[in-house]
């Protein structure tokens, strides 16, 4: 396993374990549960991490790029590790897609608390996942190409939806000029 997909099954698995600690803390709460035996269930439930990360900076979650010191499953000895550019554009390709999948989450909850539109999520999205499939330019944008297209297909609906607000908004209000 490289290096950078270690660091990665690392992050997962704290992230697994944030996640159980936090949904046993919100069912603890839950009254249909109050009788469970929950010292049972959180020692049943107890994630150990493989994948074991020392971070430089313990505290602060700091990465060093350059030095990246692993604790080794089965010897747990710390392994220091230096990555080459290959690991480099690895771990920034994950890191990318990572970050684009989390937006994209992110626009489906603004969509379920009523934030956003139907229409306006299905458009981020599908621009997300325009984005994770494809190469991004160096400067890292969306090609003007797939930007025009959309807003060919959005603007007048846009336009039309606007310009009625700005009528419902200004109707009984005098023109200042």
């Amino acid at each position: 396993m490289s290096e950078t997909k270690y660091l990665y099954m690392a992050q997962c698995v704290d992230s697994l374990r944030t996640l159980v600690k936090e949904k046993i803390r919100l069912l603890k709460k839950n009254k249909y549960l109050a009788n469970a035996d929950w010292i049972f269930i959180e020692k049943n439930f107890r994630i150990e991490n493989p994948h074991t990360i020392n971070m430089i900076n313990n505290d602060n979650r700091d990465i060093n790029l350059n030095d990246h010191n692993i604790q080794c499953s089965h010897c747990h000895r710390p392994i220091s590790i230096e990555f080459n550019q290959i690991q480099y554009d690895d771990l920034f390709e994950e890191t990318r897609i990572r970050i684009i999948n989390i937006q994209k989450t992110s626009f489906w909850r603004q969509y379920r608390d009523y934030e956003i539109s139907t229409q306006a999520v299905r458009i981020l999205s599908s621009l997300c996942d325009f984005v994770i499939d494809r190469k991004v330019n160096p400067g890292g944008w969306v090609p003007s190409a797939a930007v025009r297209s959309v807003a060919k297909r959005e603007y007048p609906r846009f336009l039309k939806r606007f310009t009625s607000y700005v009528i419902e908004q200004t109707r009984d209000k005098p023109i200042i000029f």
